[in-house]
């Protein structure tokens, strides 16, 4: 339930912890304690080794990747690809740039070294 629509998101770094550290506290309550005569709560480390999947930010980033493909193979005159390739006209607000999907997309592209990525992307299987 909360992974749905996230894809959309522009996460900051600090939202990225806050998710990882919800994540693991959900873990901690799935799991329980450690009962070996004594109470103590399970370690980061001892909670990977358990569930053994990426964790919330890596499927994130993997969904983000996937909505790419997506809007890349979409028609021209849908509405969601003409927002993802228009710039809107008017002047950004005064401050420091907001994060802009695209931003943040290119980011996780150069991450993986994912050049050519738009040929790729229009090959549903390949992307």
């Amino acid at each position: 339930v909360l992974l749905y629509g996230l894809e959309t998101w522009t996460l900051t770094s600090a939202d990225e912890s806050t998710l990882n550290c919800w994540e693991r506290k959900v873990l901690r309550r799935i799991y329980g304690p450690v009962e070996n005569g004594t109470y103590r709560c399970r370690k980061n480390a001892e909670l990977r080794e358990l569930f053994k999947e990426a964790n919330i930010v890596k499927s994130i980033k993997l969904r983000r990747l996937r909505w790419l493909g997506h809007f890349h193979r979409m028609d021209q005159g849908r509405a969601p690809r003409i927002a993802y390739e228009g710039h809107p006209g008017g002047r950004r607000p005064r401050g420091r740039p907001r994060l802009r999907w695209l931003n943040k997309v290119e980011g996780d592209l150069s991450k993986l070294n994912a050049g050519g990525w738009r040929r790729k992307a229009s090959d549903r299987t390949a992307w």
